[in-house]
């Protein structure tokens, strides 16, 4: 009996969770939440101007029988169209062909070098090779400069773009998630940039009575509501932000759930009379000597229904090859993680999580695992959000 009641408080408990926090456009609390801003903020689609791969997984509470676990795929990047990597992959190709130039040449037959055909051909083409020269390099600089923007600003205008698929499993429910974000980036002075972003999510929850154990199944509305299937099986919304960068810093506001509507039967997962919530991140770099960088970071969520939600996190970077970091959330958990960076192209980190309040300190720690892919290289010589 002792059982079933912990399960039933379990139960209880989570479904709390899900409810007070299903309109956050992510559900779950992740300790590496830098590895997906766009999720939290659309304005950051694209903010590097390489194309980022992402996949991710959390699993909660270990050591507790359905404990909550999550997955997500995240793709970000910048369109074609406008990324400054087109630009710079045009080159300039010279247009003379010094044998045939050589060959044009006609020089009489009068005198000893110039009666060797060998030493003949070598005297012209060295001088044209000089001239050549002279012409490619002053056009040269004159396709440099005409690819170079005449503003002089380090970054340039360009669109980008997010895409993200979430599983999220929390005991009886399951929840999965299909997001797409967009976001256009203008300058804002030399080395400043603003970008400001929208997205859509789409949200398909289950529910799994097997999984489910209350005290008194018959009286208890809530759970027959869930048994029934008497709840919005989908439900949408779109999000938007703001957010100011630079290579030194990053600052940025968005609003979650600014229109929405459920799509199903019941109301259990409906959106009707639900608070917006707002997030706000920041974190800056600071270099310490020639092979460090101390890089801390924040996310504020709050919406008026449930208690805000602050992240805290900083790391230290050595020769951008490894990080360490510790982490908070309060009320919530404490911990630490640890990064990798191999061949510049691929990243694999690893955070741990012990809980610091009920009713995760009863139940175990939290590991989450990233790993990252540099699918296509821009032409940013290092990234904004690290």
């Amino acid at each position: 009996m002792s059982a079933q009641i912990e399960k039933g408080f379990i139960f209880i408990g989570l479904l709390s969770v899900l409810l007070f926090g299903a309109n956050a456009q992510i559900n779950i609390p992740l300790t590496q939440y830098q590895e997906v801003m766009p999720l939290y903020n659309p304005a950051f689609a694209g903010i590097e101007n390489h194309t980022d791969f992402r996949f991710g997984v959390r699993r909660q509470w270990v050591g507790m029988e359905d404990a909550p676990f999550a997955t997500y795929a995240h793709v970000s990047g910048v369109l074609p169209d406008w990324s400054p990597n087109k630009r710079r992959k045009v080159r300039y190709k010279s247009p003379y062909d010094i044998g045939k130039m050589a060959d044009n040449v006609n020089v009489p037959n009068n005198g000893l070098r110039s009666s060797n055909p060998y030493l003949l051909r070598r005297m012209v083409e060295d001088s044209i090779r000089q001239t050549v020269r002279k012409l490619d390099r002053k056009a040269r600089t004159k396709l440099r400069r005409q690819l170079q923007p005449s503003s002089g600003l380090t970054h340039q205008p360009k669109h980008g773009y997010s895409f993200s698929l979430i599983g999220d499993e929390q005991a009886a429910i399951t929840k999965y998630s299909l997001s797409g974000g967009y976001a256009v980036h203008l300058p804002v002075s030399r080395e400043m940039m603003m970008s400001v972003g929208v997205s859509g999510l789409v949200n398909s929850a289950q529910f799994d009575r097997n999984k489910a154990t209350v005290l008194n199944p018959a009286n208890d509305q809530l759970y027959q509501q869930y048994a029934s299937g008497d709840l919005n099986k989908y439900s949408y919304y779109i999000n938007t932000g703001l957010s100011l960068y630079s290579s030194d810093f990053y600052a940025s506001y968005s609003i979650v759930k600014i229109l929405g509507a459920g799509l199903g039967s019941g109301q259990a997962f409906g959106l009707e009379g639900v608070d917006t919530q707002h997030n706000l991140a920041g974190g800056v770099y600071i270099n310490v000597g020639n092979s460090f960088l101390l890089s801390p970071g924040i996310l504020f969520s709050y919406k008026s229904q449930s208690p805000f939600a602050l992240y805290v996190t900083s790391k230290i970077y050595c020769q951008e090859k490894l990080w360490l970091g510790i982490n908070f959330r309060n009320r919530d958990a404490f911990g630490g993680s640890i990064g990798f960076y191999f061949s510049d192209r691929y990243k694999l980190s690893y955070a741990y999580d012990v809980p610091i309040s009920k009713p995760g300190n009863a139940f175990g720690s939290t590991h989450e695992v990233v790993f990252g892919i540099l699918l296509a290289r821009g032409s940013a010589p290092k990234p904004v959000i690290r």
